[in-house]
């Protein structure tokens, strides 16, 4: 018995593999990663996840904080608290209670935000299943789509382009004036 109850106590925890299924209810916080990773049982508090695919099928009490190659939230996924997702390829068709966070080559919202919602992306849609009661704030390469059946409650707003957070665009400086830089006094680098 005892062996059986650290093998569960393990599995509640963390759990890592080239393929991960959550399909018992975690009544605490969960760090699930892997290749391809799904919950689809509830999950206590928070969930962090990590991986290579990354599905959420079920409820999240607390946060939930996602990084991988494809980050999906189904229709019947519903995070109660804030969201941070980062990823190539982002779909948020579940609900989340309270804000959202996404970063990723493509994002994709069609579901139901009860707070303000961040995004930087290269291609960035908000589909006609989307409730958005907070306000827009995003960065893109490109105009952001918007379905015209979406809702947006407080408006959508671009913020400042710093180029820098785009890969095309990033400066090197030459490895001679980083060495100047550094053989000067720290008062004169201001």
């Amino acid at each position: 018995m005892g062996m059986k109850f650290a093998v569960l106590w393990l599995a509640l925890l963390t759990c890592a593999g080239a393929r991960v299924g959550v399909t018992a209810r975690i009544e605490r916080s969960a760090w699930p990663s892997g290749g391809d990773v799904t919950v689809s049982a509830p999950v206590g508090r928070n969930l962090y996840m990590a991986g290579g695919d990354l599905r959420l099928e079920s409820v999240v009490y607390g946060r939930l904080r996602a990084a991988g190659g494809n980050v999906r939230l189904v229709r019947d996924a519903l995070v109660d608290g804030s969201a941070s997702l980062a990823g190539g390829s982002i779909e948020v068709d579940g609900g989340i209670g309270r804000d959202l966070r996404a970063y990723g080559e493509s994002i994709v919202i069609n579901g139901v935000i009860g707070g303000d919602v961040e995004l930087a992306g290269e291609r960035i849609r908000i589909g006609p299943d989307a409730r958005i009661a907070g306000k827009v704030e995003y960065r893109s390469g490109r105009e952001i789509e918007i379905d015209p059946e979406a809702t947006i409650d407080r408006g959508i707003t671009e913020m400042q382009k710093e180029r820098r957070w785009m890969r095309n665009d990033i400066l090197v400086r030459p490895a001679a004036d980083r060495r100047a830089d550094a053989a000067r006094p720290a008062a004169l680098h201001a």
